[in-house]
């Protein structure tokens, strides 16, 4: 299965003196290719790219608008041995320390294969952690000795435990494909027959826990505008799944500060509640890219906004979309004149109506465009049959 997909992003400082900021642009990955890609306030870039240093102007937006094919496709299984070994290597992000190297060695002790050792490292993230948000320390393994994290504190431990293991293995920084800002992490592990297969410790442990609670998994339902039907539920474990609901920002962790930026960043060797982020690196590194940091403006003075649309659907997503407004005004107005005597319909205009809105929300279930009024649709149409069934 293939998608395209629509990225734009802007960023723009709101400082009254220019500002560098860091600006990844989406790279070509073993999951994704930039068919197009257009740039404004920034020289164009070709990609794969890693990042483009600006000098921003106050108040002016620098930005992209890619598009981008999402599909299956892994990747060359045969990557030589030199590109590999940067996802082996020690880092201030992903520490290898010796409470992690312990830890991966002692989970794996029994399992021969990478792909087995690999699976045993993230179902040991997946019930180790507890989801925090914001997390108290970052890094794998700051935070792994509190248990406690977000995405990408589940991401990196992850990765961390892979490369003790000697299993090359990186981080996704990225954001979900439905509408605004939904940033996530998630990782990536090379096997030397499959190649580079992707895994979501963060949201494999999500979903566990909304299955195991009742609670949790009608909230779950309840959330579709922003975690969408087809992955709010199913499968319960992304661990060598294909990605077609994401695109990427950057790959990996531990981003060099750029030599012009180098004096504007202090070093610190911890990130907790008194880093400041794009006024502080991470032991000479900046940590994670998504998509831009700032190097020397304050985080709160650089706006970062974002937005995806399916470029697929995008047509029928709009028509469906107005049309579905129409036909829930008329639905729920005719069936409150119903209830309360006003007016009485032929059983065929009910029908057609139940049926035309019904057919509305199921084709955008199908396309993954689901938003909260779909929700309210689908409710109120379920309301209606149980009403008719009791």
């Amino acid at each position: 299965m293939t998608r395209s997909v629509r990225l734009r992003c802007a960023v723009r400082s709101t400082l009254k003196d220019d500002a560098l900021v860091l600006l990844a642009v989406p790279p070509d990955t073993p999951t994704q290719r930039v068919v197009a890609l257009s740039t404004s306030g920034i020289e164009r870039v070709n990609p794969p790219a890693a990042s483009v240093v600006l000098e921003a102007e106050p108040g002016k937006h620098y930005g992209f608008d890619a598009l981008i094919r999402l599909g299956t496709d892994r990747g060359d299984p045969q990557e030589d041995a030199r590109s590999l070994a940067r996802w082996l290597e020690d880092g201030p992000l992903v520490h290898l320390s010796d409470e992690l190297t312990g830890v991966a060695r002692r989970i794996t002790q029994t399992y021969e294969s990478p792909q087995d050792r690999a699976r045993q490292a993230f179902e040991f993230v997946v019930n180790a952690m507890r989801y925090v948000w914001p997390p108290p320390r970052r890094g794998a393994a700051a935070s792994y000795e509190v248990r406690q994290g977000d995405c990408g504190e589940y991401t990196w431990i992850f990765v961390g435990l892979c490369r003790a293991m000697g299993i090359p293995a990186r981080s996704v920084c990225g954001t979900f494909i439905y509408g605004g800002r939904q940033p996530h992490v998630w990782a990536e592990v090379y096997l030397a027959d499959r190649g580079w297969i992707s895994v979501d410790p963060s949201l494999t442990a999500m979903r566990r826990r909304r299955l195991r609670n009742p609670l949790d998994l009608l909230l779950t339902i309840a959330s579709l505008s922003t975690v969408r039907p087809a992955n709010a539920l199913f499968p319960f474990t992304l661990f060598d799944f294909a990605v077609t609901d994401r695109v990427c920002f950057s790959l990996g962790e531990d981003h060099d500060v750029p030599a012009e930026a180098s004096s504007l960043l202090r070093s610190r060797s911890a990130i907790d509640a008194t880093f400041r982020w794009g006024r502080d690196s991470f032991c000479g590194k900046i940590p994670f890219l998504q998509p831009a940091a700032g190097l020397g403006i304050p985080w709160e003075d650089l706006v970062v906004e974002w937005r995806t649309s399916n470029a697929s659907f995008g047509g029928v997503e709009r028509v469906t979309s107005s049309v579905r407004q129409w036909l829930l005004f008329a639905f729920v107005a005719l069936w409150v004149a119903m209830s309360i005597g006003a007016i009485q319909l032929q059983p065929a205009i009910s029908i057609g109506l139940f049926a035309a809105l019904s057919a509305c929300v199921l084709v955008r279930i199908l396309m993954l465009t689901v938003d909260v009024v779909d929700v309210v649709c689908a409710a109120l149409l379920l309301a209606v049959v149980f009403t008719r069934i009791t």
